[in-house]
């Protein structure tokens, strides 16, 4: 029952965010706006064009990035799919924070698109766990892994050397 227990407090929390159709103009874009209030989120995205021209992009931004694009200045994107009729994305974000999923439409420009999104923030993942160590402690781990292969190393190069030396004894 504990393990039952533990094993459900450790599964990720999915939260779905939007799961419906977004009509986007032509030569245009629609803006998703995403609210992460936790520290530690994975954000999934799935998307089809259910109707309209050969594809959309979808990409996922910062709000002050979001605001350079539709400005028409140079931003850059956490993640961004090239134009197609579907897509899926799986993007960690570290930061909690406002994000902005953007669905661009201005390949073609013929003709408004419909999409289809589902768009969802997975929460305690274990990917979001891995951790960076600090410098002195890298070195440590380093020189100790290096101590100990060294050690391995030269125990199995002593074994061979007695292995040999019997062989060669017994051959004498």
């Amino acid at each position: 029952m504990i393990l039952l227990a533990l094993v459900l407090l450790a599964t990720p929390a999915r939260v779905d965010l939007v799961d419906g159709l977004v009509r986007v103009p032509a030569s245009r874009w629609s803006v998703i706006d995403v609210l992460l209030k936790q520290r530690g989120a994975v954000v999934e995205c799935r998307y089809s064009v259910e109707r309209g021209g050969s594809g959309v992009r979808v990409a996922l931004m910062s709000v002050a990035d979001a605001e350079r694009f539709q400005a028409g200045r140079s931003h850059r994107p956490l993640v961004s799919l090239p134009y197609e009729r579907a897509g899926f994305f799986r993007h960690p974000v570290t930061k909690p924070g406002e994000y902005r999923l953007v669905i661009d439409n201005r390949m073609e420009g013929r003709g408004p698109a419909l999409v289809h999104v589902q768009l969802a923030a997975i929460f305690g993942d274990p990917m979001l766990e891995v951790r960076e160590l600090p410098a002195g402690r890298r070195a440590i781990v380093v020189m100790v892994s290096l101590g100990l292969f060294a050690a391995v190393a030269l125990w199995a190069a002593w074994r061979i050397r007695r292995a040999s030396r019997r062989l060669r004894a017994q051959y004498d």
